[in-house]
């Protein structure tokens, strides 16, 4: 039952997702555009192991901005929030280990206008992995941005700029695509954490959906 509860939510996640991958975005100088930067993250995440489920639950403040660099009004329009949307891509050492980001969607409708400026936001980032009980996160790299995809759309090109998280065996470093700042975050990897309790219940018109971000080791099809 449990197994198809699960496939259940990522069948719904991935409908929800259906992420579409863009070249790289280059801007005239004449041309209206958003960017969307992270320009910062909590250190260290805060963490909830589910040893039932065999997975743990990382979580971290992000700080971003989205800058309007032109004259112009922009608007975009939205069907759901969180506009923008959160993004994830990891690539860990483990490659057994399966990442999925959490995130609650809110069904509402609706068009924003960006004006010429900047707006400052912040968003708790959440994601799993599963078949990891450990209070550290594993080896391997996470990138996290933002983007105008899932949903909403938006009228001009988008710059992102994300935020690099490398976890050795030694260190934890950021890297800031914004300003090419790197920073260390954890000298050593025996790092304490705090244990939270996901908050999303409390919202009764949100959805707790999982959104599947890394594929099975390749050959899990040849073994199944």
């Amino acid at each position: 039952m449990y197994s198809l509860q699960r496939l259940k939510w990522q069948l719904i996640a991935l409908r929800i997702l259906s992420i579409t991958f863009y070249p790289s975005v280059k801007i005239s100088a004449a041309e209206d555009y958003l960017i969307v930067r992270v320009v910062d993250a909590s250190f260290p995440p805060l963490m909830g192991v589910d040893e039932k489920r065999n997975y743990t639950l990382f979580g971290f403040t992000v700080d971003y901005q989205i800058e309007n660099p032109t004259q112009s009004w922009i608007t975009i329009d939205f069907v759901c929030a969180p506009y923008p949307f959160p993004r994830l891509k990891t690539n860990l050492v483990n490659k057994t280990l399966e990442v999925y980001q959490a995130f609650s969607v809110e069904w509402v409708m609706g068009q924003h206008t960006f004006r010429p400026g900047i707006k400052k936001e912040t968003y708790n980032f959440y994601f799993e992995i599963w078949y990891h009980l450990n209070k550290s996160l594993p080896l391997g790299r996470y990138e996290l941005w933002f983007d105008y995809t899932n949903c909403s759309t938006c009228p001009v090109p988008v710059v992102t700029e994300k935020l690099i998280i490398d976890v050795s065996e030694t260190t934890i470093i950021y890297f800031f695509e914004y300003n090419n700042d790197t920073r260390v975050v954890s000298p050593t990897q025996t790092i304490e954490v705090a244990d939270f309790e996901i908050p999303f219940y409390v919202f009764s018109l949100l959805f707790l959906v999982r959104a599947y971000l890394k594929r099975k080791r390749r050959n899990r099809a040849f073994k199944d």
